[in-house]
């Protein structure tokens, strides 16, 4: 009866702790592969989002630059007027560039067709018409703190994408190149700078824009992984092309 009654041995107990902790080991690996791998998930899908949203936004906006509701009843010189940053009469876009580490900027601007408001929106997805001065919508795109902002009309500036995380993701830097057309044939023949546009004075010569973002990398710092991914697209400016062919 006394043999019947016996309990573990302290071997016996050892072992099975020994066991049980590799049991939670296990466990614990298992829970925290999961957990970098849904924080990874997690992270690629707002830089897809981020990357999305952005090229979206910045190619709705330039495309509408130059635009005026009444051809029949004004030129493009008429509906746009000298105002700054825009020195000369028809004028649709303006930027500035200072070093390919500093965000440029980029300015458009177009006439809201107040007959039907959802034709023309700004960058902040309301009608132009809205959020015009003077009768007309401008939009300004900037980079600050890993945001991408726009400003309508000298209002605010809005963040759009970025911003997010620790230590901060979304869009780092923003470079602009401009299509000049140097033969008046009406096709893109040099690729300038804002400054090298404005030295030659050829912002009336500006046909397309391309834009060149920078996000942050959500991996970045693991091995293979580059600190920042850049995404590149050139966006025409339809109207000017329009008016020119």
């Amino acid at each position: 009866m006394r043999r019947q009654q016996r309990g573990f041995t302290l071997i016996e107990l050892l072992v099975a702790l020994v066991l049980g902790l590799f049991l939670l080991v296990a466990v614990y690996v298992v829970f925290a592969t999961v957990r970098t791998t849904l924080a990874a998930q997690q992270g690629w899908s707002q830089l897809q989002d981020d990357e999305r949203v952005a090229m979206t936004i910045l190619s709705n906006s330039i495309q509408s630059a130059g635009f005026f509701p009444s051809p029949t009843s004004m030129t493009q010189s008429s509906a746009f007027p000298p105002s700054p940053p825009f020195s000369a009469a028809g004028q649709v876009v303006f930027g500035t560039h200072t070093s390919s580490t500093a965000p440029d900027t980029i300015t458009i601007r177009f006439v809201p067709d107040t007959a039907t408001p959802a034709r023309t929106i700004d960058c902040l997805g309301t009608s132009g018409a809205a959020g015009a001065t003077n009768g007309l919508a401008v939009d300004l795109f900037a980079v600050a703190q890993n945001q991408l902002t726009c400003q309508v009309s000298n209002g605010p500036a809005q963040p759009l994408v970025g911003g997010v995380g620790t230590p901060l993701e979304g869009v780092q830097n923003i470079q602009i190149a401009y299509g000049i057309d140097t033969s008046s044939t009406g096709s893109v023949t040099q690729y300038m700078t804002a400054d090298a546009v404005t030295s030659a004075n050829s912002w009336s010569k500006v046909l397309s824009v391309l834009v060149t973002l920078t996000f942050v990398n959500p991996q970045a710092g693991s091995p293979g992984q580059p600190p920042t991914f850049s995404l590149s697209r050139v966006i025409a400016i339809e109207n000017r092309i329009q008016e020119i062919t």
